[in-house]
């Protein structure tokens, strides 16, 4: 596989990734809610374990979010390989040739576009 191939593979992966850390951020997040709250209220001992459990719960929550922010959505990633496929296509001769034709061709449009308007000055 090339890496292209590659590229297109991770796009995917990482899609799956996203889609598992959705709900891992909701869940950490209301599991964080609902130990914060009784921690915040009681002045039991038995309280302990719980702040161990409420500080995991943030952390996941931190990480899930900010991967979920940052990872990219497969579209983003697919418009990143097509502009890939572009750039090599845009190096080859046949398109160099094709695309100078088309510049020239462009320009002299412009000019004449332009030509009238100069005149009606």
């Amino acid at each position: 596989m090339n890496s292209l191939s590659w590229f297109l593979y991770f796009a995917d992966v990482l899609a799956s990734v996203r889609v598992g850390l959705e709900p891992v951020l909701v869940l950490s997040i209301l599991g964080f809610v609902s130990i914060h709250g009784p921690i915040l209220i009681a002045d039991d001992p038995y309280v302990g374990p719980l702040k161990r459990w409420r500080y995991w719960l943030g952390v996941a929550a931190i990480g899930a979010g900010l991967l979920t922010v940052f990872l990219p959505r497969p579209v983003t990633m697919y418009a990143i390989a097509a502009s890939e496929v572009g750039e090599r296509l845009a190096q080859t001769d046949m398109v160099k040739e094709v695309a100078s034709d088309s510049l020239k061709a462009i320009q002299q449009w412009v000019k004449s576009q332009a030509a009238p308007a100069k005149k009606g000055d």
